[in-house]
């Protein structure tokens, strides 16, 4: 049910109890009691944020696909994550061992390499509540960057687009932020390991879903320019929005996703200043040294643009939350625990007393007030 299509069914309820009140006057006057008037009728109540998603975007149906712009890719596993597929990997083997295929105590066993490849769901919304989702989330992106005062001024507006394998990722949409809807998303992980004994052999392939709620679509690269080093944002800086399984979820990942888009080039400002601030000691050295130092520092603030970014949505939402039906405790660090979101805390601390403008200023042009132990 879309909020436009609320509103006009509440104005018609209003509309037909104040004619029946009006009709019923005259009798009104034969009995005893005060007489029955169009401000008698029952104030019918707006649905929130919450309700609103409950009722028209949680159940939407979809179709999982793949986009040819995100293939399936070579990864390097990190040690837990290689643990984690190994252990499920034995969980195999014991299987084809009971199944009488090998000799545990002489099969030989390997890893063999893994690969990822992210995968979507279609939010498959018929055109009356598609209309109504980019028009209750647009107003809700443009309330969240209003708080920046001034600085809001020349932002980025939101095109929003149902995210399908056709979709060119590759349009520009100038003073836009391409956001791509998409009813859930993630990641596939896929490891391999091989299982020998004699000529007897399988590839035992460990796939497991790893989900998500928003990405974007561009890297930081770098290049020489003028004698420094330049740094750039290379690609379309496009993002994937999750409709989220509950409202909390779902404008988290709206607002998270632009504002990272939003101040991304400040951090790239930030990486492209302390480079260079090295770069005099590095240039006569190694190329790889140099890709190191940059890996370094663009993955410091990395960590820094996270912490940031959640810090002021989570002050945001927990401001926002009785007004959206929020439910408090899911606004408030939905990332404990990973280590890539550990700034968070720290950068709310650190803001308190800020307005939102403030701490938008301060990340733009004196970040190490943000992030001073």
């Amino acid at each position: 049910m879309d909020l436009e299509n609320i509103l006009v069914k509440k104005r018609g309820a209003l509309r037909i109890i104040a004619g029946t009140a009006a009709a019923f006057t005259g009798i009104s006057a034969f009995l005893p009691g005060k007489q029955a008037s169009a401000e008698d009728a029952p104030k019918l109540k707006q649905p929130n944020f919450a309700e609103w998603h409950a009722s028209s975007v949680k159940n939407t149906p979809g179709k999982e696909f793949f986009h040819p712009a995100h293939p399936k890719e070579e990864i390097k596993l990190s040690e837990e994550q290689f643990r984690l597929f190994q252990q499920r990997f034995h969980d195999e083997v014991f299987n084809l061992a009971q199944s009488g295929r090998y000799d545990l105590r002489t099969a030989k066993s390997g890893f063999v390499g893994a690969q990822e490849m992210p995968f979507f769901v279609s939010f498959d919304a018929d055109e009356r509540h598609w209309a109504d989702y980019m028009k209750v989330m647009g107003q809700e992106y443009n309330r969240f960057i209003a708080q920046f005062g001034t600085a809001s001024q020349g932002l980025p507006s939101p095109h929003f687009e149902r995210l399908a394998p056709a979709t060119n990722l590759a349009r520009q949409f100038p003073g836009m932020i391409p956001i791509y809807i998409v009813n859930s998303f993630g990641n596939y992980q896929i490891a391999t390991f091989r299982i020998s004994q004699g000529r007897k052999w399988n590839e035992v392939s460990i796939k497991r879903d790893i989900p998500d709620l928003g990405a974007s679509g561009y890297t930081t690269n770098w290049a020489f320019k003028d004698g420094l080093i330049s740094v750039f944002q290379e690609g379309n800086p496009y993002v994937f929005v999750s409709t989220g399984k509950n409202p909390e979820e779902a404008i988290n990942a709206l607002l998270s996703e632009t504002f990272h888009v939003i101040v991304r080039p400040f951090t790239i400002s930030h990486i492209e200043k302390e480079v260079n601030a090295n770069y005099l000691a590095l240039r006569d050295g190694p190329l790889v040294t140099i890709n190191e130092h940059m890996e370094e520092i663009s993955g410091r603030w990395t960590l820094r643009e996270e912490g940031f970014v959640h810090a002021v949505i989570q002050n945001y939402l927990k401001e926002e939350a009785e007004r959206l039906g929020l439910d408090p405790q899911k606004t408030v660090d939905p990332f404990k625990g990973l280590r890539r979101y550990r700034l968070i805390k720290p950068v709310r601390k650190n803001i308190q007393g800020f307005t939102p403008a403030d701490a938008y200023s301060a990340y733009r042009d004196i970040p190490e007030k943000l992030f001073a132990d």
